[in-house]
């Protein structure tokens, strides 16, 4: 994936406001956090915002959105999280097994809104705080 791939699609939607900023990042980092880790993808969404030139207030609401993606945005997929497939197997080991599928079916209903309610609560307390 290029960096500048990305700039091109994320930077109309960091420009609109803070709003925008917040869930354009996070779902964004959300989805590459599902894809190949958290890590990873939070590393890239960081380039991707340096490479922007945005003001350092543009970048740190931006980033925020990065986090909640990589945190939360992550346990979507047992992927997402190295820590997700350790505690998979330390289940497994205690012969307590949950599937994919298991998994998935809870994390789909519980994952996307916690991820939504986070980004409206941030942004609703950067907005509280810097008016």
């Amino acid at each position: 994936m290029k960096i500048e791939w990305l700039v091109h699609q994320l930077q109309p939607f960091i420009e609109r406001g803070w709003f925008s900023s917040i869930a354009a990042t996070g779902i964004t980092v959300s989805l590459m956090s599902d894809l190949f880790n958290n890590h990873p993808a939070l590393m890239i969404g960081t380039l991707n915002l340096t490479s922007m030139h945005l003001s350092l207030m543009a970048v740190h609401v931006a980033y925020l959105g990065n986090i909640i993606g990589s945190d939360i945005g992550s346990l979507l997929m047992p992927i997402g999280l190295l820590a997700t497939l350790i505690w998979m197997f330390v289940l497994k080991q205690y012969k307590v097994h949950i599937s994919w599928g298991q998994y998935l079916r809870v994390t789909t209903l519980v994952i996307p809104p916690t991820v939504i309610a986070t980004i409206v609560l941030c942004y609703a307390w950067i907005h509280l705080i810097y008016g």
